[in-house]
């Protein structure tokens, strides 16, 4: 195999393993809107406090999360 089919087939292989990761955070999202979507039944019942608490403790933790992983 010479270095431009190495080439070529790294790139395939890098392509596909991108691609597999944006698939999973599409999926991820949709999952994450859903949730959304159902939390808003919480303002929709007049109990708007629960869904602001609710998003405000999961925004702390997943950028508590993030903030470790980013250091």
């Amino acid at each position: 195999m010479d270095q431009t089919s190495a080439i070529t087939e790294a790139e395939r292989d890098t392509r596909a393993r991108i691609a597999r990761h944006l698939q999973e955070l599409h999926r991820l999202h949709l999952a994450l809107a859903e949730e959304s979507r159902a939390l808003k039944r919480f303002t929709t019942e007049g109990r708007a406090e629960v869904e602001i608490a609710l998003a405000s403790d999961m925004i702390e933790q997943y950028l508590g999360a993030t903030g470790g992983f980013l250091e």
